[in-house]
């Protein structure tokens, strides 16, 4: 009899050193107001034709869009002039970055601003500003991030001390470039005008 509990005592040792099944991760649940994540997933997985189980969730931020164009205006529309409350919400897939406004209200609106051909030649004409500036080539400035933005004012976020600017909502990039390792904060204006915002 006493193989029999030898075997017992070892089979009961392996049923304990078993792994614990790992549970499965929580589902993202963020407040968006009357949006809802799955909505734009389901969207944006429509127009890529993709399934959205291929997007990923990379940023969702409140915001407060200092008009009704929720940050993201077409020419030639007029919008209230209100803060409207949202989020900004990231998604990605295959390593390209789509990014939605929303408003508490409901709206929604997929911001491609940041990936039209004005806007990459105003990317390119930083590069050329910031290679001027340092004296590098072109082709070592990395553009590390490029969106869409509504400033407050003609300071295009970057007031500079004594200077006076018009109260105007201005629409424009916020660019982010990078050269051997330090980062360059662009801002740039509806009308071509831009500036380097260097942080004192």
């Amino acid at each position: 009899m006493k193989p029999t509990a030898e075997v017992s005592a070892t089979a009961a040792s392996v049923q304990n050193t078993a792994p614990a099944p790992t549970a499965e991760p929580a589902p993202l649940v963020v407040d968006l107001g009357k949006v809802e994540l799955s909505a734009l997933k389901a969207e944006l997985a429509k127009k890529l034709q993709v399934s959205d189980k291929a997007l990923v969730i990379v940023v969702v931020e409140a915001v407060e869009w200092g008009d009704a164009s929720l940050g993201c205006p077409e020419p030639g529309m007029m919008y209230a002039q209100v803060i409207t409350p949202g989020h900004r919400v990231v998604l990605a897939v295959d390593g390209q970055q789509y990014t939605y406004h929303t408003a508490l209200a409901g709206n929604f609106v997929l911001c491609e601003q940041a990936g039209s051909s004005s806007s990459a030649a105003a990317i390119e004409l930083l590069k050329l500003d910031l290679a001027a500036r340092s004296g590098a080539a072109v082709a070592e400035i990395v553009v590390l991030s490029s969106e869409a933005v509504q400033w407050s004012d003609s300071a295009l976020g970057c007031a500079q001390p004594g200077k006076v600017y018009s109260k105007v909502i201005t629409p424009g990039l916020r660019v982010t470039l990078e050269l051997a390792g330090k980062r360059y904060d662009y801002r740039t204006g509806a009308l071509g005008e831009f500036v380097l915002c260097e942080s004192n």
